[in-house]
């Protein structure tokens, strides 16, 4: 986990910002466990926030620094601290956030946005669908790459990233992309 979370830190870093700076007072918001999802605590500035997340690291870091927040409860996976399975599932489906940001391990044309692990899977596509407005935090490495399971359609989401059009130009008929500049 160590690694995948120094993988493009300068670059996730800068995607974690600008999706701090995009929560505002009186948000629910659901975060994703993830590497680049889970750097947004640093950079919060909204205070009257509600998050619910199925990250235990990003409760803890959330809660440090004073916020209100909703843990899921379920399975929790080892390495990632990911909760998943049927009870996560559930606990959602009385939630209706404001926004949701979500982490991803492959953005492709063809398969959308995937994962590799089906309860991760399972988790991220309840909590989109419970979202008004959701968000996907992706660098450089997650283009262009399929990973096992789709969890969304490229439209169900915009991509929060630092890569410039050369990279993404093909994914703009499909969905909104912002391009967030390095800090």
């Amino acid at each position: 986990m160590q690694t995948k979370h120094d993988l493009n830190l300068e670059e996730k870093r800068a995607i974690a910002a600008h999706a701090a700076g995009m929560i505002e007072n009186g948000d629910v918001v659901f975060l994703d466990a993830g590497s680049t999802t889970g750097l947004i605590a640093n950079y919060l500035t909204a205070t009257d926030v509600t998050f619910v997340t199925n990250g235990l690291g990003h409760a803890r870091a959330l809660t440090r620094i004073g916020c209100r927040v909703v843990q899921l409860g379920g399975e929790v996976k080892p390495i990632t601290e990911a909760v998943v399975g049927n009870v996560a599932i559930d606990m959602l489906r009385h939630f209706n956030f404001t926004k949701g940001f979500f982490g991803v391990n492959g953005i492709s044309l063809k398969a959308g946005y995937t994962t590799p692990e089906i309860n991760e899977a399972a988790v991220k596509t309840e909590a989109m669908h419970r979202c008004r407005s959701s968000y996907i935090l992706a660098d450089s490495a997650k283009f262009d790459t399929t990973a096992t399971l789709t969890f969304a359609p490229l439209t169900d989401a915009v991509i929060l990233t630092t890569v410039g059009p050369h990279t993404y130009s093909i994914y703009a008929n499909e969905t909104t992309i912002i391009e967030v500049k390095k800090l």
